[in-house]
């Protein structure tokens, strides 16, 4: 009997521990995924305190409000935890945990997702990413299906289901948190597309459909509603704008039932926003980085107005919303200069500073191309290198890797160093000088610029292969068959997103025609 007790205790205490070790190589697994699973990561690593307006709801929080307008206008400082496909219920649990960590001023609740059909696991992995305790195992225990609990629990079935159903760029990408993660801090919940999906205007046709408002949705309403009071934090349900009002009548009705409670909604306000369906959505629900701004702009105005909220701008405890805004707009010169398709402009957008930028003049890239001579004069700053051709990298403003020229048997390139590991120039001789054995200076360079590795070598028919975290970001074009021969090839790194910006070609051999290969930044 003793030992059969003792067999027992120890199977719970193993059973304990495998449950507590894969909770906390879950939750590592987790702070490796991207998407919306990424906005609990961002408001984790929120200075404890400092969210004084908090957005919660589903994916039209954090893709149709941007925290850097409220910032910017009146330094409010705010953050979106919006959470992909968040119901109502999937919210309150949201909002719980949000004010273990923070004690906001008010809460903005986007309704959309109030009139969602209930089923009980359609909103709940928007909350995959919140850390193990008891927020979580709460959730997990009143809202998944029996069948589901185990796996909820332990997150990684679920995750594992997840990427070999799912697009593995929702969940292993970069494009929504363009953060590195040691600025986490940096990071608002804003996820900026810059693209547009044109509409024609605005109608006031609504179309009714049978959401579902039963007791359950009251339940949680009124659950929401008391723990926004229970924290002394105000209460506003808001609408976002959208092309079509599907869901935009029933949540009216439903909040005209509720008049205790702020209800905003921005379909009234649309001339006032500035809202363009021909320039600021991306789907029928869903803004760009421009409609975002507008409409954060709007609520800046509207809490300032409305709320005692302070501004925070100069305060070193914010300083991250002033990082936010910096990332804001660098993110829009960023994209921009991925637009660029003639690299007599292209260089007018060069970025300097906190860049890291690689060129190669591959084969005849001394064609008489308008623009070409001082672009690359601009890049280079120096005319007399620029005719020896070959590859470099610029560290900001500093030259700290060349291989020029040609060399051959006798002649070999000179190397210069300036005593770093870092930075190495190879010199050869002009074309005009190349005999028949000559070929040009071979490159074998990799240095360690902040978290990433950077690599230069020669491909078998010598040219050269840019490589970075052993990811070749070389042109080609073909549908990835042929290196582009001729012409100029330039890879742009932002220091400070820790990011590819753009890696182009312009191709001598079709009429200077810019060719990229940026499909995974």
């Amino acid at each position: 009997m003793k030992k059969t007790s003792i067999k027992i205790i120890i199977c719970i205490i193993t059973a304990a521990a495998v449950f507590i070790s894969t909770a906390r190589i879950t939750d590592r697994f987790n702070d490796r995924q991207a998407g919306a699973y990424r906005q609990f990561e961002g408001f984790y690593a929120q200075p404890e305190g400092s969210v004084d307006v908090l957005f919660v709801g589903s994916s039209r929080v954090h893709t149709n409000i941007d925290p850097a307008a409220l910032w910017e206008d009146y330094g409010i400082s705010s953050y979106c935890l919006g959470l992909n496909s968040q119901t109502i219920n999937t919210t309150y649990y949201a909002l719980k945990e949000a004010f273990k960590y923070q004690d906001p001023k008010v809460v903005v609740v986007e309704a959309s997702q109030i009139p969602e059909s209930f089923e009980r696991m359609s909103g709940f992995p928007s909350l995959y990413g919140m850390r193990y305790g008891m927020n979580y195992i709460n959730a997990v225990l009143e809202e998944c299906d029996p069948e589901w609990i185990v796996a909820a629990l332990l997150k990684f079935p679920l995750y594992h289901t997840g990427y070999r159903e799912t697009d593995k760029e929702v969940y292993i990408g970069d494009e929504y948190l363009s953060y590195p993660r040691s600025r986490a801090s940096g990071y608002k919940g804003a996820v900026e597309y810059n693209f547009c999906e044109p509409f024609d205007p605005y109608t006031d046709e609504y179309v009714e459909e049978g959401f579902l408002f039963d007791d359950e949705t009251d339940g949680y309403f009124d659950r929401i509603v008391k723990l926004c009071e229970e924290n002394s934090a105000a209460l506003i349900f808001t609408l976002t704008p959208a092309v079509h009002r599907i869901r935009q009548i029933g949540v009216y009705d439903y909040m005209q039932r509720h008049p205790e409670v702020t209800f905003l909604n921005t379909s009234d306000h649309y001339e006032e926003i500035g809202m363009d369906t021909a320039a600021d959505y991306i789907d029928e629900g869903h803004l760009n980085v421009y409609g975002s701004m507008k409409v954060g702009r709007f609520f800046g105005r509207y809490l300032h107005d409305n709320y005692d909220l302070a501004d925070h701008r100069g305060d070193a405890k914010y300083v991250s919303w002033d990082e936010n805004l910096t990332f804001h707009y660098r993110k829009l010169e960023n994209d921009e200069l991925k637009t660029v398709n003639g690299f007599g402009t292209y260089y007018e957008h060069f970025p300097k500073e906190d860049y890291v930028v690689i060129v190669s003049l591959l084969g005849d890239y001394d064609r008489e191309y308008i623009g070409q001579t001082d672009a690359l004069k601009h890049v280079l700053c120096n005319e007399a290198v620029y005719k020896l051709g070959g590859t470099w990298v610029t560290d900001g403003s500093e030259i700290i890797y060349g291989a020029f020229g040609y060399e051959d048997e006798e002649r070999k390139a000179v190397n210069t160093e300036d005593g770093s590991a870092e930075t190495l120039i190879k010199l050869g001789y002009s074309a005009d000088e190349a005999g028949p054995d000559s070929k040009r200076v071979s490159n074998e360079w990799h240095a360690d610029i902040g978290n990433r590795t950077f690599e230069i070598r020669d491909d078998e028919e010598g040219l050269p292969c840019i490589l970075i975290d052993n990811k070749d970001y070389s042109v080609y074009k073909d549908y990835g068959k042929t290196k582009v021969r001729n012409g100029i090839e330039a890879v742009v790194y932002d220091k400070l997103s820790e990011q590819v910006v753009d890696a182009v070609c312009f191709d001598a051999d079709n009429g200077w025609a810019a060719t990229r290969n940026v499909e995974d930044n």
